[in-house]
């Protein structure tokens, strides 16, 4: 008996240690900004998204000043934004493309210029966005609208369809699965919130097949963890960007990340999902987020920011050779010119 006590004691009081450890995830606020949601980090700086009044814009902010500055002066949506940016692959280096309804938004490198990039599915609004930047779906943009329908769309914006999720499919989240995934290596994954699970799309022969149930849980962003990168969030109720203690992924690196909600409580998880040759484990990383407002996360390289850091290269003005060989000749012909008039008495 004395036994069986002293076993419920020590498992209260691991049980104990784990939640502390959960409560003390180490966060600072980054930036201060009002109303965020959607959050990336383009390699040299952020996107967030801001709603103001009922509309949503887009602003940037640099590591170097942290000064929020609005881009996409025209880029305007009422709904959801999903935001993502170019690595420059296949497409224009660091552009910015974000949802706006049933469109997907072309942003220039600077910002400064917007056009509607394509409309996947008219009527449709966009539920997610993604780079594959690992050439399994030929370095194209990859989306997911709320009808189902998951679509290709490459640079010049044409659109394919890739998979049908079925009309009863509710898609919040999409990412494509990293090279050491086992099975699902390169295959698109898209989490369904109305059924607690993500789902996996093949690269081979555009199949669908279950990675992961996640009974309890809403299943919404997904996100590739990276190593050597710091983790940042947005959350309404602090009003800005939060960084995240890298330690809580620590032992999940290269592993696939989702932020999950409660049915029953809505508190706010982060799980991970591995794939190997041994099969498929599921990991929950933080249980019931002591913050429950993530509305975006992204994970920052070290190498990348610390270039960030250095500021913006100087911009080098190359000179066409003709405008420097036309004015020397013409300098040249003239003093001939005048030379031999001179000598030869004109």
């Amino acid at each position: 008996m004395k036994k069986q006590i002293l076993a419920l004691a020590f498992l209260f009081l691991l049980t104990a240690q784990i939640t502390a450890v959960f409560a003390q995830i180490e966060t600072e606020t980054y930036v201060s900004v009002k109303n965020p949601s959607e959050l990336i980090w383009t390699g040299r700086m952020f996107i967030v998204a801001l709603e103001e009044d009922g509309i949503i814009k887009l602003y940037s902010v640099k590591p170097l000043d942290k000064v929020v500055e609005r881009i996409g002066p025209t880029f305007a949506a009422r709904d959801e934004v999903d935001v993502v940016s170019s690595s420059g692959a296949n497409f224009p280096s660091e552009n910015v493309y974000a949802s706006s309804g049933d469109s997907i938004h072309e942003i220039s490198t600077k910002g400064a210029t917007v056009r509607v990039f394509a409309t996947p599915s008219e009527g449709s609004n966009i539920e997610g966005l993604v780079f594959d930047n690992r050439g399994y779906w030929n370095y194209r943009l990859i989306a997911v609208t709320d009808d189902g329908v998951v679509w290709e769309i490459d640079k010049s914006g044409n659109v394919e369809r890739i998979a049908d999720l079925g009309d009863n499919a509710v898609p919040s989240g999409i990412t494509v699965a990293p090279d050491e995934f086992g099975e699902f290596s390169g295959h698109v994954l898209v989490s369904i919130k109305n059924e607690n699970r993500v789902v996996a799309i093949s690269h081979k022969d555009h199949s669908v097949n279950v990675l992961a149930e996640l009974p309890g849980e809403i299943p919404g962003s997904l996100r590739y963890i990276f190593p050597n990168a710091d983790i940042y969030i947005t959350e309404k109720n602090k009003d800005g960007i939060v960084k995240v203690d890298r330690a809580i992924v620590q032992d999940n690196l290269a592993q696939v990340l989702v932020v999950t909600e409660g049915e029953m409580d809505g508190a706010i998880s982060l799980v991970a999902i591995k794939s190997s040759r041994a099969g498929v484990d599921i990991t929950e990383i933080v249980s019931d987020f002591s913050e429950p407002d993530i509305e975006g996360i992204t994970f920052v390289l070290d190498n990348e920011l610390t270039e960030a850091l250095k500021g913006e290269p100087e911009e080098v003005v190359e000179i066409n050779p003709l405008f420097i060989i036309f004015p020397v000749l013409i300098i040249v012909v003239v003093v001939s010119f005048l030379v031999i008039w001179r000598y030869r008495g004109f």
